[in-house]
């Protein structure tokens, strides 16, 4: 029967010869990935083998999980050059990073894709001090002219904020606990 395998009788059978469905596949892959990498810490991971039957969401987990640094998948010619599809693709990373690079650098891993300060909803979002970790904090005070001040992250309504449009391109910084706008002293 040329290069058919018979079903196996056990899970444990069936995970060896490559008989699972499409999600415990995708799981195994990640299971693995992390397993050598938690266990090894090596400096580069070699993926290029059937990458497309993993899933876009596993592959995005993945990221989110070892965001500390990709490996690209970039194969030069023989004499050295990149072939033009792979070249588009480098140029457009170091676009972004030249034009958003800023926003990438100092910040922390998040373990689970779509994970974030931002992930609130509603239009709502915390302003993190990048050197610091802290968050901008209302302290709950209404009265003109009060400090806001830096706290850690509490997720209460007085450290959410949002903008608000106040016309001519110009914007207000609203506090959710308060309903109060920032101000420059």
């Amino acid at each position: 029967m040329g290069g058919q395998r018979p079903e196996q009788s056990t899970a444990s059978l069936g995970k060896l010869y490559g008989q699972l469905d499409r999600t415990a596949e995708n799981q195994l892959w990640y299971d693995k990935l992390k397993e050598v990498i938690d266990g090894y810490q090596p400096d580069v991971i070699w993926q290029d083998f059937n990458l497309p039957q993993i899933t876009e969401a596993q592959r995005l987990n993945f990221l989110a999980y070892y965001n500390q640094a990709i490996a690209w998948n970039i194969a030069p010619m023989a004499d050295g050059t990149i072939p033009s599809g792979q070249r588009t693709i480098l140029l457009g990373i170091g676009d972004h990073l030249r034009r958003f690079g800023e926003s990438i650098y100092s910040t922390r891993v998040w373990t689970a894709f779509g994970e974030g300060p931002t992930q609130m909803g509603g239009g709502w979002y915390r302003m993190v001090n990048r050197t610091n970790g802290m968050v901008i904090d209302s302290w709950g005070n209404t009265a003109n002219g009060a400090n806001a001040r830096q706290a850690a992250w509490s997720g209460g309504n007085n450290q959410q904020w949002r903008l608000n449009s106040v016309g001519n391109g110009r914007q207000q910084i609203i506090d959710r606990g308060t309903n109060t706008a920032l101000d420059r002293a």
